[in-house]
């Protein structure tokens, strides 16, 4: 009969260390989930960047040089 507190402690203390890295593994799964998506959205962003600088170099050289469109769409780009 004695030795069984020690191992409903022992059993206890695995159970917390065993609580502790489930947390972990997920405080780190959730953590790569939320870089992923981040990594997407930025690369998304970057190719809506991409399309509307071709849009605008497209209608900048179809616009006379000189006109105030062109100067608006050389601010744009700059």
């Amino acid at each position: 009969m004695r030795g069984e507190p020690w191992r409903e402690k022992r059993r206890l203390k695995e159970r917390q260390q065993w609580d502790r890295s489930e947390r972990v593994c997920r405080t780190e799964v959730s953590a790569a989930k939320v870089l992923q998506e981040t990594c997407n959205y930025i690369k998304n962003l970057h190719r809506e960047v991409d399309d509307l600088s071709d849009r605008l170099s497209e209608l900048l050289a179809n616009t006379d040089s000189n006109s105030a469109q062109a100067a608006i769409i050389r601010s744009l780009l700059m």
